[in-house]
This record gives C-alpha cells, sequence and structure tokens, in this order.
C-alpha cells in the first residue's frame, strides 16, 4: 500500500477549484490513476484527505494500492519546495503495518462523515430500504459513531483521548448534482484489538463519503 504526501500550489486554479469543490477534488485525485470514477476509486483502495497544516499550507494525502502517477497532474499543481524535501514524496507502508499488534496504542487522524440513517421502511418481503443519511450531530454523538466503527473494525477509542471537530458544510457539483457532506476530524489515540480488522479499515477506510476525502486514517506511534 503506497501513501503520497503532496504539498500545493495554492496559485494554481487547479487547486483553487479542488479545495472549494469536493467533485474537484476528487477528480485531481484520480488523474494519478489509469482509471477514473468512484468504482476505480473502489477498486484501487484511494482513500485521500486534504488539510491545511501550521504553516497554512494545502497538504494532500492520498492512499493507494497501486503506484500514483503525479506527472499527471495539472502543471504548477504542486507547490516548489526549497531545501531536499520531495514533493510530491510517497512510500510503502505495508511494513509499518505488518508491525501492528494486539494492544498497540496509536496516535490516529481522521476526516470522517459520521451519519445516521432515518426514514428506513420495510418493505413487504421483510426487508428495509436504507432510507435518508443525515449528519449526526453533537461532539458525543460523533464519538459514540467513531466508537461503534471501531467495534467492528479493530480498534477501540482510549478514554480521554479523542477529540471530533466538525468542520462545516462542505459542496460540490458531479454534471447536475448537488453533492453535500458535513465532515468532521477525529483525532487522539486508539488500542487495536483485532490487527487483521484494523489492517482492512485501514485500506478500505471509515465511514461513507470516500469519493470526497473522507475516510482515510492516518496513524502513528504514541510520543
Amino acid at each position: 500500500m503506497m501513501l503520497s504526501r503532496l504539498v500545493l500550489n495554492p496559485a494554481s486554479r487547479a487547486v483553487q477549484r479542488a479545495i472549494g469543490d469536493v467533485h474537484e477534488l476528487h477528480r485531481l485525485v484520480m488523474s494519478a490513476f489509469p482509471k477514473a470514477g468512484d468504482a476505480a476509486r473502489a477498486e484501487l483502495s484511494v482513500l485521500f484527505r486534504l488539510d491545511a497544516d501550521r504553516t497554512g499550507q494545502f497538504v494532500l494525502y492520498v492512499q493507494s494500492r497501486v503506484d500514483p502517477d503525479w506527472t499527471q497532474l495539472p502543471e504548477g499543481a504542486l507547490l516548489d519546495l526549497l531545501g531536499e524535501v520531495q514533493n510530491p514524496a510517497v512510500r510503502n507502508v505495508e511494513d509499518a503495518w505488518k508491525s501492528i499488534d494486539r494492544g498497540s496504542r496509536l496516535r490516529f487522524r481522521l476526516r470522517a462523515n459520521a451519519t445516521r440513517r432515518i426514514d428506513t421502511k420495510s418493505r413487504p418481503d421483510g426487508t428495509k430500504s436504507n432510507g435518508k443519511r443525515v449528519p449526526i450531530r453533537g461532539d458525543e454523538g460523533r464519538i459514540a459513531w467513531f466508537a461503534r466503527q471501531g467495534e467492528r473494525m479493530g480498534f477501540a477509542p482510549v478514554d480521554g483521548e479523542v477529540r471530533v471537530r466538525e468542520e462545516g458544510r462542505r459542496s460540490g457539483r458531479r454534471s447536475d448534482k448537488r453533492i453535500t457532506i458535513v465532515p468532521s476530524i477525529f483525532e487522539g489515540v486508539i488500542e487495536i484489538t483485532d490487527p487483521n480488522q484494523f489492517r482492512t479499515a485501514l485500506a478500505n477506510g471509515i465511514g461513507p463519503a470516500k469519493a470526497y476525502g473522507c475516510g482515510l486514517l492516518s496513524i502513528g506511534p504514541v510520543q
């Protein structure tokens, strides 16, 4: 599994469009891969997150099963960095993932679209319709949502060590369809309960709206 780090150039028109439109961000990321669209994103396990770092630079993290070709980005999309800092920087994270054991504690960062279903209805055959997906409101509800994800994905939030911050609405347009999500940033410390399930969660992402910059779980050692 490959992890890329790209520092974007805010003066680039392509980058400006991507920052302001979740579908344009999706298109920018997928331009580095041989296939386009959300089906290809899922097939190649492409997950991404756009952050603003402490200096105000826009940093794009992209995870994928295959090597991306970042030369396909629009000209000028990447910032020229001084010194020997690579941009983009790409590394294989497989060995780091293999070292994760049960009981390991890891620091994490996640942008997730925490939602719930309403208006689900029973069909005559006994099955249920999906209903409408709506955002979960309140920090307590979002942290409970995160804990439920962990129960089936091999991790548990460490008590008192998880913080959440709603980012507000983000939107975009795909053809004539309006896209709206309400993502939140989750940060803190988790404990691994099932390493195999957790590695699957790392590869597949967490929660909905993965095509629009949600679901990538970044991890590191607890200092």
